[in-house]
């Protein structure tokens, strides 16, 4: 008979337990939907819009006109001027020159920023850097490029001038 009672007694302590543990989250899910529903509002809320970047109107940059020449065996010294002909103003370009070979083979590339830091709309500003470009540097490709590395302006491939 001790045995029987103890698996009784056993039992309903295990119903217990998931009776408590079933009240309990029910319990827990109401009070914090109430919570939710009767919860205090200390002054007003104002929604600010938040602004993506797909949201702002997008950077137009025009390469104006840019050209380099070899100034060491393997550096380059290159010039250039853009303009902004957006709507809006650009912050933090950078301009990008890739060098190849005859054969349009990759040699290196470089990206400094334009000294002025806030080009505003129908605004020009003026560049030069200098770059290394290897021994067999013929030709080069220029691009103005934002902090994200997104390519905002590109040029054709130029050849480098006579200093």
């Amino acid at each position: 008979m001790e045995k029987g009672l103890k698996l009784e007694l056993s039992i309903l302590v295990v119903a217990a337990l998931a009776l408590f543990a079933v009240f309990g989250a029910w319990y827990y899910k109401l009070q914090s939907q109430w919570l939710t529903l009767n919860a205090p509002v200390v002054g007003a809320v104002q929604e600010l819009p938040q602004l993506t970047p797909s949201s702002l109107p997008p950077v137009r940059l025009q390469i104006c006109d840019w050209y380099w020449y070899i100034v060491d065996k393997n550096q380059a010294l290159i010039l250039g001027t853009i303009e902004n002909v957006a709507d809006v103003p650009a912050y933090d370009i950078k301009a990008k020159v890739t060098f190849f070979t005859e054969d349009m083979g990759y040699i290196s590339n470089t990206a400094e920023y334009i000294p002025q830091s806030v080009i505003n709309p129908g605004q020009k500003a003026a560049f030069w850097f200098r770059a290394q470009c290897g021994l067999y540097a013929h030709s080069a490709v220029l691009e103005l490029v934002d902090d994200s590395n997104q390519v905002l302006a590109k040029s054709k491939n130029e050849m480098p001038r006579q200093p």
